[in-house]
């Protein structure tokens, strides 16, 4: 009988949006698959999205965490590793990484650590956020240093960090260069940008600082003092599980910063969202690779976005994006502005980052880059 695969990870729409092609890909070949997690399951998600998969909730709640639950989520974590030795186990965010990872570890278990991003306690000058970067630095040395860990990374900066900073042999790191990867039929390519006017930039990103989303804010205001038409519609909402999320207040007020803002709220039919902007604009602080952009390339949108880990390593300048540097409000309204008042430059690029998702970035390709962690432990081939 095939081992058992259980995915730890912070979020349920999260795991079956970025690896439910993993899940099923394992369920398909025999294995019972458990996915633990601290947000609430849908039972109806489950059954369209992965059937067969077996779902717990993690004691921890994400946004409100007590020390309590904290506990407990090792408590459980304990219990995994102690009834289940031929097990396979993933996790994914910081969270599970540290409150399961480390029993885990301590038992010897089969692991595979998903860093889809260092986070904002790596990206992070805060003081607090420094001090508890050394902790994390050594946890996981011990973690992702163990015989039967492996560690999957979506970029080469973070592969540079985990060999030289962390110290992981090199042979125990795997990299999905496409990222979580997105599903052709899900958002479909449409070659014809559209036609209505003003012409809307799209920013599909949490509502955090790390996300530039005051930047593009600037940019917009920008653009209209500089008289270029556009509207800029934000379609995402607060993270109140990230330290760094913006208020209620600061999302009312930034329409406030430009005339052509939109904030559209937490949009469940994204790919209609895609195929109705002109472009797409991420100016993050750093990233895995970023889904966002994999999802405007799949529908064929041109991409402005910052010269930051992960988007540097999906879009290459003047080719499928451009890129900027980051907390540039200026540099990113001139890029806008061209992608905007250039029609020959942006089919160019909406057509380069098709080309490129299709040959890297498919769910395809990304679980063909991620099943040599598994099968290095026994769990895929």
């Amino acid at each position: 009988m095939t081992a058992d695969a259980h995915f730890l990870i912070a979020t349920f729409s999260g795991a079956l949006r970025h690896y439910g092609h993993v899940i099923r890909h394992l369920i398909a070949q025999g294995h019972a698959v458990h996915l633990w997690t601290m947000e609430p399951i849908d039972p109806e998600v489950v059954a369209a999205r992965a059937p067969g998969l077996v779902c717990h909730r993690l004691p921890l709640e994400r946004a409100r965490p007590t020390p309590l639950d904290g506990l407990r989520t090792v408590a459980r974590a304990v219990r995994l590793a102690a009834g289940d030795r031929d097990a396979t186990f993933t996790m994914w965010s910081m969270q599970t990484k540290l409150l399961c990872g480390l029993p885990l570890r301590a038992f010897n278990r089969r692991c595979i650590f998903l860093v889809p991003g260092l986070g904002t306690v790596f990206t992070s000058e805060l003081r607090r956020f420094r001090l508890a970067r050394r902790g994390v630095v050594a946890a996981y040395r011990w973690m992702f240093r163990g015989p039967h860990s492996r560690v999957i990374v979506l970029n080469r900066d973070d592969l540079a960090f985990m060999t030289d900073v962390i110290g992981v042999a090199r042979e125990r790191i795997f990299v999905m260069r496409g990222g979580c990867g997105v599903d052709p039929r899900e958002f479909p390519f449409v070659e014809q940008l559209p036609a209505g006017r003003p012409r809307a930039v799209l920013v599909p990103a949490r509502l955090i600082r790390e996300k530039g989303i005051f930047e593009a804010a600037r940019a917009s205001r920008l653009l209209c003092d500089r008289g270029v038409a556009h509207e800029m519609w934000f379609s995402s909402d607060i993270d109140p599980g990230n330290p760094l999320t913006l208020s209620r207040a600061e999302v009312a007020a930034l329409p406030s910063m430009s005339p052509a803002i939109r904030v559209l709220g937490n949009v469940r039919a994204m790919p209609a969202v895609y195929q109705a902007a002109y472009a797409v604009c991420l100016p993050t602080y750093r990233e895995g690779v970023p889904t966002a952009l994999v999802e405007a390339s799949a529908t064929g949108r041109p991409i402005v976005t910052t010269d930051a880990i992960g988007p540097r390593d999906l879009i290459r300048h003047e080719h499928n994006g451009l890129r900027v540097p980051v907390g540039d409000a200026v540099a990113l309204a001139d890029a806008l502005q061209r992608v905007l008042t250039d029609d020959d430059l942006a089919r160019r690029l909406s057509r380069n980052a098709y080309d490129h998702y299709l040959a890297n970035c498919t769910q395809d390709a990304t679980l063909l880059q991620a099943l040599p962690a598994f099968a290095s432990l026994g769990t895929a081939t």
